[in-house]
C-alpha cells in the first residue's frame, strides 16, 4: 500500500529467490532443532507457491497491447502462460500480480481469478494501472491464495476481503519498528469530495469543498465517514503478544540476508500463521505518520 514502485529492487524477481533460500535454510535449520536447542526458536518462513510469467512487450508499458492488433500474439501468449501456470497450481480461485504490485483496492476485477476467463480483463488492469503509475511490468506473478479469515469483507470498489496484515521495517541485519498494514486512514469514505484523488484534506486544503468558490468554504470540512467499524479497525490493528513475537521472528530471519532498509509484509492465514506475501525497499514503503525511526533513517539518507 502506498508504493513508489519504480526500482527494480521493489521487484519480486530480485527479492523472491532470496526468501526461497531462506525458507530452505529455515527447514534445515528446524530439523535439526532436536540436537540442539537454539535452533527451536527458527520461524517458519511461509511463502504462497509463485510462478513468474516474463513479460514478453519488455520493461515499459504501453496500455494498447492490450488491444492493438499488431501485439495480438504476444498478448494471447502471455494470457496462455498466465493460465498454464494457473492450472498447475491447482484449482482455483488464485491471486495475481506484477511483480510490483497487486492494485488490492480492485480486488475482484484485479488480483482476484476465479477462473481461467478472468486472466484478460485482469491483467489489462495491471497494464493500464502501470502505465498510470509509470511502473514496469517485468513479471506477471500466479500465487495461491492464502487461505485467510477475513476480518473485512467487501471492502473497496473491489469489493476485497481483508485479513490481519503486518508491516515490519528492517535495516542492517534486525527489525528497527513495525506497524499495522491497514491503516485508518484507508478506510476513510470520502465521497463527499467527489473523489478521493481530488480529497481537499489530502491536499492540505482542508476547508474548502470541489465546486464551491472562495467565497463558499464552509467552516469544516465534511465528516469523515469509517466504512469499517471500530472493532474490525481495532482487531486488524492489533497483534497478541504471541503473534507480536512471531512476526518479530520471521522479520529478524529474513534480515540476515538482505542488507539495508527493507519493508517486509505479512498476512495471517487461516493457519493461524504468518505468511511472507510481499517485500520492497524502505525508502519506498508507506510508513505511519510520526515514527521516530522513519524519521531518523530518512534523516540518515
Amino acid at each position: 500500500m502506498h508504493r513508489t514502485p519504480n526500482s527494480p529492487y521493489n521487484s519480486m524477481a530480485f527479492w523472491l529467490p532470496t526468501l526461497n533460500e531462506l525458507r530452505t535454510k529455515a527447514t534445515f535449520l528446524q530439523q535439526r532443532a532436536s540436537k540442539s536447542p537454539d535452533l527451536s526458536k527458527v520461524p517458519d518462513i511461509l511463502i504462497p507457491e509463485t510462478v513468474l510469467v516474463h513479460n514478453p512487450y519488455g520493461y515499459d508499458i504501453d496500455c494498447d497491447v492490450t488491444s492493438e492488433e499488431r501485439y495480438k500474439p504476444k498478448w494471447d501468449q502471455l494470457c496462455k502462460a498466465i493460465g498454464v501456470a494457473a492450472t498447475n497450481l491447482g484449482p482455483y480461485p488464485h491471486f495475481l500480480r506484477t511483480d510490483q504490485t497487486s492494485a488490492k483496492h480492485d480486488w475482484k476485477n484485479s488480483c482476484y481469478i476465479e477462473s481461467e476467463r478472468d486472466i484478460p480483463k485482469h491483467l489489462k488492469l495491471f497494464f493500464e494501472r502501470s502505465e498510470m503509475e509509470g511502473a514496469p511490468v517485468n513479471f506477471l506473478a500466479v500465487r495461491k491464495l492464502i487461505p485467510t479469515e477475513a476480518i473485512v469483507t467487501d471492502a473497496f470498489r473491489g469489493k476485497m476481503s481483508i485479513a490481519k496484515e503486518w508491516r515490519l521495517f528492517i535495516n542492517d541485519g534486525q527489525v528497527v519498528c513495525d506497524h499495522p498494514y491497514w491503516v485508518r486512514d484507508a478506510f476513510i469514505d470520502r465521497s463527499d469530495y467527489g473523489s478521493d484523488l481530488s480529497a481537499p484534506a489530502l491536499l492540505g486544503l482542508k476547508n474548502i469543498q470541489p465546486g464551491r468558490d472562495k467565497d463558499e468554504r464552509p467552516d469544516a470540512p465534511p465528516k469523515e465517514k469509517l466504512t469499517i467499524t471500530d472493532k474490525q479497525l481495532k482487531e486488524l490493528q492489533t497483534l497478541s503478544r504471541d503473534e507480536s513475537a512471531d512476526v518479530k521472528r520471521i522479520a529478524s530471519f529474513i534480515a540476515q540476508k538482505f542488507d539495508g532498509w527493507w519493508s517486509v509484509d505479512l498476512l495471517k492465514g487461516k493457519d493461524d500463521k504468518f505468511w511472507v506475501i510481499d517485500m520492497a525497499l524502505g525508502r519506498t514503503s508507506y510508513h505511519v505518520e510520526g515514527c521516530k525511526v522513519f524519521q531518523e533513517l530518512t534523516a540518515e539518507m
